[in-house]
């Protein structure tokens, strides 16, 4: 889901990149799968809890994305890339594939009958990246590639974390409070400053990253502390939102913007720490085929749910069935476009 450079400012290597990946987006199928099964149970059924807080727990993901994108892509800048080279790229590998699969997305839901052609859903597609629900995430990159250049500057200062950390709590709060008080956003998660935390901490680490393992080695303590304290603190208020329970609204935004940033910090800090082979080849596979699978595996759930309708009703096998094919579906076409040399049209990599 994020562009592939992986060479550090001295050229050495980053490790993990494709580990951190490949959690990240068996996350994101995590995600969606719960989140389709968790709509049809009862609220007061074990089940639905069962579903409902790991699916909160997996919130991190979209974060850990933006996180590695600001960081991958700030480091070039900071090394001296052209604009010119800078926009062209990021074009070829997020704007024209937002384009093709928005544009896929209305084509398969009219197909299903999920989409009528109203006009509106057209616009709003390309205008808010909801041709479906997945393809904000582009969106909101395209909006990233735009602001790196702008904060380049400040960071090419190298800030201290604690500076950092200050401007981040400030950004952020003007943000929730313009959009509570005035904006009244109607999609805020379609907007970059939604992710501010986020990017902010991608960025302070692209702007690190001639002393990176120091970085992550302190990061390994504080990242995990915040990500587990804020975790407890979201996962109590989200389900009081899920359950429609009387909630603290400005608190569950909060905990939800920490979680996200320092779960992704924790998740970045870490994943060049799994060492055992088998799942770490699983993982690198499924980072080095982000992109495919996070593009295709919410079409697969709607072929899946037209296909198993009443098959699979109520089989407690639906939840795991439903993630390895929405895993093992993406890798094989991803295996397809590769022989048939489509990949980068298809996909922007």
């Amino acid at each position: 889901m994020v562009m592939k450079t992986v060479g550090t400012s001295q050229g050495r290597k980053i490790s993990g990149l494709d580990v951190y990946r490949g959690i990240a987006i068996l996350a994101v199928v995590l995600i969606h799968v719960t989140g389709h099964f968790q709509k049809g149970l009862r609220q007061d059924a074990w089940q639905w809890y069962a579903l409902a807080v790991p699916n909160r727990a997996l919130q991190f993901a979209v974060p850990a994305f933006i996180l590695l994108s600001a960081f991958l892509n700030m480091r070039g800048l900071l090394r001296g890339n052209p604009l010119r080279d800078y926009f062209r790229k990021r074009a070829l590998r997020a704007l024209w594939p937002y384009l093709l699969w928005t544009l896929i997305a209305l084509l398969i839901q009219y197909r299903f009958a999920l989409w009528n052609a109203d006009p509106d859903k057209l616009v709003t597609a390309f205008t808010w990246g909801k041709g479906y629900y997945h393809l904000y995430f582009l969106f909101v990159v395209l909006q990233l590639y735009l602001l790196l250049p702008l904060c380049a500057p400040w960071f090419r200062t190298r800030p201290s974390l604690s500076a950092t950390l200050l401007v981040t709590a400030v950004v952020t709060a003007v943000v929730y409070l313009l959009n509570r008080w005035f904006l009244h956003m109607r999609y805020p998660g379609s907007v970059i400053f939604w992710y501010v935390p986020s990017v902010m901490m991608g960025i302070w680490l692209a702007s690190h990253s001639d002393r990176l393992e120091a970085v992550r080695e302190q990061a390994r303590l504080w990242g995990t502390a915040a990500a587990l304290l804020s975790l407890l603190v979201f996962e109590v208020v989200a389900i009081q939102v899920l359950l429609k329970q009387p909630a603290n609204t400005a608190l569950y935004q909060f905990s939800n913007w920490i979680y996200g940033a320092a779960g992704s910090v924790a998740l970045f800090a870490w994943c060049d720490r799994i060492q055992v082979p088998r799942w770490k080849s699983v993982l690198e596979l499924l980072g080095a085929r982000s992109m495919q699978i996070y593009l295709i595996h919410p079409f697969v759930i709607v072929y899946l749910s037209h296909l198993f309708k009443s098959v699979l009703s109520g089989s407690e096998w639906r939840v795991p069935l439903y993630t390895v094919v929405c895993i093992l579906v993406p890798l094989g076409l991803a295996w397809l476009a590769d022989r048939w040399r489509v990949s980068r049209p298809l996909f922007g990599a």
